[in-house]
């Protein structure tokens, strides 16, 4: 690219700062061809692997907003520097537009990925995520006690007996005035 734009305007390499057809190809034409290759390749993943048809919507507003940009910078540039007497001309609305097109291509793949990686700064992964309940009749429920011993699945007897932890009798509860360590009631202690 850079190649191109020196050899363009140093006249060398075939091409002329008269006709900058090199240019515009990189420019215009590749940039075009990435793009389309972008949304088609994207509108096929949601379509064919996803459930849901609403992260097309995050597609389409990018693309209206990039689209947008582009016209307002190509053919209203020059009247918007006009008529707001040289303050402003169409780059700025160019650049907001290409700023939000570039916001709902993030929402896109905020929408399509499963873990919110936003969130997870730092080695601790997932603590944030509630998982599912397990009901007692479950055949699973056994093995709830192994994975969580904090003293919530304690207090079910059937639970303590499955996974040899004391009994609940021997659990600190929320109501009982030991669970606090202090007279205003406000640090429960680690009752596990």
């Amino acid at each position: 690219m850079y190649f191109v734009s020196i050899a363009t305007f140093k006249n060398i390499a075939g091409l002329k700062s008269e006709k900058p057809i090199g240019i515009y190809i990189i420019y215009f034409i590749f940039n075009l061809l990435c793009l389309l290759v972008y949304v088609v390749s994207q509108i096929i993943l949601v379509v064919n692997t996803l459930d849901e048809y609403w992260p097309l919507g995050n597609i389409c507003f990018a693309v209206a907003f990039f689209v947008i940009g582009q016209v307002i910078q190509f053919t209203l540039s020059n009247s918007i520097c006009v008529a707001i007497k040289h303050y402003v001309d169409g780059l700025f609305f160019t650049t907001i537009c290409t700023l939000l097109s570039v916001m709902m291509i993030y929402k896109y793949w905020d929408s399509i990925t499963k873990e919110d990686l936003e969130f997870s700064v730092g080695g601790k992964g997932n603590v944030w995520e509630v998982k599912d309940i397990v009901y007692y009749d479950d055949d699973f429920a056994p093995f709830v006690g192994n994975t969580n011993t904090n003293g919530y699945n304690a207090s079910n007897p059937y639970i303590a007996s499955h996974v040899n932890m004391p009994a609940p009798s021997q659990h600190l509860s929320p109501t009982s005035p030991e669970f606090y360590d202090d007279k205003n009631n406000s640090h429960p202690q680690n009752y596990h």
